[in-house]
């Protein structure tokens, strides 16, 4: 019993992300938001859109940058479809949590890629985005994710037998 709670913690701790990543993400997170949340004040939807792409493609992994043009398209896309009435940073963080998810998402499951991108989908529809369009949003930041990814996998070659 005592090595098997020993392996759970050893797991445990593997899996654990180091705390300067969580605190990177956390203000990848909040630097999103405070740029979402200019649109209450008023801010154009052109200009956030604007500052939202600089900031996504400031969030990705360096060495897994997405398209410049497919970030814009997202970025153009969430300001124009969130709705400025009910804007708050603990709801927008549902949204910008599961996007940081995605563009750090280099390494790691593939399954926990595709849930991100459906709690964006999801949080993007509570925020009161139409469901058509949380969609669209959601297969944008599905498309970002996949070039931040790479190759889902490699071809496997059909082993020969070797010739006697």
């Amino acid at each position: 019993m005592k090595g098997v709670s020993c392996l759970l913690l050893l797991s445990a701790g593997l899996t654990a992300q180091p705390a300067s990543e969580n605190q990177a993400n956390a203000s990848a997170i909040r630097k999103l938001n405070s740029t979402l949340l200019t649109l209450k004040d008023g801010t154009s939807r052109n200009l956030v859109g604007r500052q939202l792409a600089a900031d996504i493609a400031s969030v990705a992994d360096h060495d897994h940058r997405p398209s410049p043009a497919h970030v814009k398209v997202l970025a153009d896309e969430l300001a124009a479809g969130l709705p400025t009435g009910n804007l708050r940073a603990e709801r927008l963080s549902q949204v910008t949590t599961p996007i940081v998810e995605v563009l750090q998402s280099a390494g790691t499951s593939t399954i926990g890629f595709y849930e991100s991108v459906s709690r964006a989908e999801k949080a993007l529809v509570a925020l009161g985005v139409p469901a058509q369009y949380a969609r669209s949003i959601a297969e944008r930041l599905k498309t970002i994710g996949k070039q931040v990814r790479g190759p889902e996998g490699f071809p496997v070659d059909r082993v020969r037998p070797l010739m006697r």
